[in-house]
């Protein structure tokens, strides 16, 4: 945002919604996904804690752990964490400002990195999916994306991802880790735009810089181990700009987990033409190939008209390109100009002024993945075993008692298929919901069941511009416990 106070397993998680079992936190906080891309389109319309972790620099506080609301008048609550998952969101993210809370060996504050965590936790216990990131440490003293800082930046980002990435770890893959918000020479002409169509040698080193640290945040946080190894890591071009990952110079990470990479972008328009041109752009690049986007930021301000209609159409716009949107909110509702008041809920009554808004854009979120990009395939529910590709592919499934608290199912390999999906009938919606999905292998146990009738269907997935095509579904196979 280009503005100035801007600043577990999916198995086990479906399974408790149908039969008892015993869910450990950490397997609540993840998802079995086949694909970066699946796993992204399941993430939804988000929110951003904005302008209260992320804010810095206050020069006119004693207390470091006054910050959280020092911009926007309210420490946040777990209420209110409560409150956006209620409306739908199914997603938070939460900037944070690091530099003000670290000591002259950027150790970071104790008791600011305990607050961050709580928050975070809380959203945890929502099954929420959570990005952290650095946010407004932009600076040559901290972060600087040229050359001439090259060295002192990616100090400053192996020894901060390394402290975040550590307190983490050990959280499931729905807590999400972005390198950096916005990267981009502050103070320069070039801070906010270039001119992607000549790319001046001064930019060309920003972006290249830039690269560099990216590589440094991901060789970083996979060194820490843990479920960092494999855990998903959200990467900024230059500004966080649809240009600054579109252009020429600008390279994703190299990484050692497989398909683990997300990139981001931020869109601010109410213009579809505008803002479908970019969406377009980087789908054609990225998601087509196989790379998810996040918008990571998008919103209105509080004088726009229609704000429901016009929030609601961007974030459909964003979905039937499979990528998901997160609203920013700072929780300002007024302000002498008009601008920067990006509330949608008020933090410290927690009641919506925006509902509506709120309400269109979590409805417009779901993103439904067919191969073409577009939103008229949904492969969530299959009620029969009918087909969305040949019936050369029916796979037969068997399941197969082993003890009083497990099922083994088995099925038959499928030519060309790059992973399985297998659901779970829910008595309570009446509907065979997904349960997991693998990639590759004959068979799988489900463990820690509690007695009852499962009834399970199987399907072969196969992979077409970034996103899983369902093939034919299995008849139900049906065992007793």
């Amino acid at each position: 945002m280009k503005r100035l106070l801007k600043a577990a397993l999916c198995l086990l998680t479906t399974l408790a919604m149908c039969v008892s079992i015993a869910v450990p936190a950490a397997a609540a906080t993840s998802v079995n996904a086949a694909s970066a891309q699946e796993f992204v389109s399941g993430m939804g319309t988000g929110w951003n804690l904005g302008n209260a972790f992320d804010a810095s620099d206050c020069t006119w506080l004693s207390d470091e752990m006054d910050y959280e609301s020092a911009w926007n008048g309210a420490k946040t609550t777990k209420a209110l964490i409560s409150e956006i998952k209620k409306m739908g969101y199914k997603t938070i993210r939460i900037p944070v400002s690091w530099h003000n809370h670290i000591d002259s060996k950027m150790n970071i504050s104790k008791k600011w990195m305990a607050r961050v965590k709580e928050v975070v936790d809380w959203c945890v216990d929502e099954d929420l999916y959570v990005i952290i990131n650095i946010h407004h440490d932009i600076n040559k003293d901290y972060f600087y994306p040229d050359s001439a800082h090259l060295e002192s930046s990616q100090k400053y980002v192996k020894t901060i991802w390394t402290q975040i990435a550590n307190t983490f770890k050990s959280y499931g893959n729905k807590v999400v880790f972005e390198g950096i918000n916005e990267p981009r020479a502050v103070g320069t002409n070039n801070e906010w735009w270039f001119n992607i169509n000549n790319i001046s040698t001064t930019v060309q080193d920003y972006i290249t810089t830039l690269n560099k640290l990216n590589q440094t945040f991901v060789d970083t946080v996979r060194a820490t181990g843990g479920n960092n190894k494999s855990r998903y890591l959200m990467i900024s071009g230059y500004d966080t700009s649809c240009d600054g990952i579109i252009n020429k110079y600008f390279a994703m990470p190299t990484d050692t987990a497989k398909d683990k990479l997300i990139t981001t972008i931020h869109i601010y328009s109410e213009k579809p033409k505008e803002y479908e041109a970019l969406m377009d752009k980087a789908y054609n690049k990225y998601v087509k190939n196989g790379i998810p986007v996040i918008i990571g930021e998008f919103g209105t301000v509080a004088a726009t008209k229609n704000k429901a209609e016009i929030e609601g159409a961007f974030v459909a716009a964003a979905a039937k390109r499979l990528m998901p949107c997160i609203r920013w909110d700072n929780n300002a509702f007024k302000s002498n100009d008009g601008k920067e008041t990006y509330g949608v809920i008020d933090r410290k009554t927690v009641t919506w002024k925006y509902k509506d808004a709120a309400q269109a854009a979590v409805k417009n979120g779901v993103i439904k993945a067919s191969s073409s990009g577009s939103t008229n395939q949904s492969v969530s529910k299959p009620s029969s075993g009918t087909s969305t590709a040949s019936s050369s592919d029916k796979m037969t499934l068997k399941a197969k008692k082993v003890s009083s608290t497990s099922i083994k199912l088995s099925w038959n390999a499928v030519k060309d298929a790059d992973a399985y999906r297998v659901y779970l009938y829910n008595e309570k919606t009446k509907a065979y919901e997904k349960c997991v999905t693998l990639k590759g292998g004959t068979s799988y146990t489900f463990k820690n069941l509690s007695s009852g009738t499962y009834k399970y269907k199987i399907a072969p997935l196969y992979l077409e511009n970034g996103a899983y095509k369902r093939g034919t579904v299995s008849d139900t196979a049906t065992v007793k416990l």
